[in-house]
């Protein structure tokens, strides 16, 4: 029976262990997926702010076209 606590203490810490790993590869994970979507939400604003200023343009060379 001793020899069973023994051995179930070993396999707890053992798992303790491996959750703490997995954490930390988790949290790893967690930030890499984090920067991903930081760039990604920046992509899309640059790229609004790329239509727009097209769509302006579009505008004053319309506009320019009224004109003539």
């Amino acid at each position: 029976c001793e020899q069973e606590i023994q051995n179930l203490n070993r396999e707890i810490k053992r798992l303790e262990n491996a959750s703490e790993e997995e954490m930390v590869k988790l949290k790893s994970e967690i930030s890499s997926l984090k920067s991903r979507l930081y760039q990604a939400k920046k992509n899309v604003r640059d790229k609004e702010k790329y239509i727009f200023d097209l769509k302006k343009r579009l505008e004053e060379s319309e506009e320019q076209v009224d004109r003539l």
